[in-house]
């Protein structure tokens, strides 16, 4: 028994509805075995030019992201980001492509061998729209990533800007022979799949 049953517990309104309602069904945040994984790499045949996107892995309603990492090979001046169409940088962006990451990859997926920089999933935001660490889709949809106008092309939280206008510089393409490769991780929560 938990040692605090007679004491008054309160959630913050960030956990608001996670694992209870007001009545009283239980929702679970995933269990061990729940756990899905995508990988999905490319390897471009033409440029990407700018503002065009490419679409990496499709997710269902509810599916909720607890991880993401994004390996890519030199991209020459382009600044790319992960998202959905709805949100062009939702999870990743803007990213310099030109700019090795620095980060020692271990354990990369198949596929993108060669790959210079990899880039984790760090945004943990539930203002604005919501991006990053559990986040959960709404709709199916696909995890995108698009090749922007430029550093100021993704606002805070990862939004789209008003276009080429507000794009500032490192606006290449992303140059044929690149390779992408993303892993994403996460679940489909319940609370998306149970009858109203």
């Amino acid at each position: 028994m938990s040692y605090n049953t007679a004491s008054t517990r309160r959630k913050s309104t960030y956990l608001f509805d996670l694992d209870c309602r007001t009545t009283g069904q239980v929702k679970y945040a995933g269990t061990p075995g729940e756990e899905i994984v995508f990988y999905a790499t490319i390897t471009t045949d033409e440029a990407i030019e700018t503002g065009e996107c490419i679409a990496m892995v499709r997710v269902e309603r509810g599916f909720t992201v607890t991880d993401m990492a994004l390996y890519h090979t030199d991209l020459d001046n382009a600044t790319i980001g992960v998202g959905d169409p709805f949100c062009c940088g939702r999870f990743l962006g803007p990213i310099l492509g030109s700019v090795p990451s620095g980060t020692y990859i271990v354990g990369s997926p198949s596929g993108t061998q060669g790959c210079t920089s990899m880039h984790r999933l760090t945004k943990i935001n539930r203002a604005g729209d919501g991006c990053g660490f559990g986040y959960t889709f709404t709709c199916q949809t696909d995890i995108v990533i698009t090749n922007g106008y430029g550093n100021n092309t993704f606002q805070q939280g990862g939004g789209s800007v008003s276009g080429t206008t507000m794009g500032g510089g490192n606006d290449g393409p992303i140059p044929t022979g690149a390779v992408l490769g993303l892993r994403v991780v996460g679940y489909v929560n319940p609370a998306f799949t149970s009858p109203a």
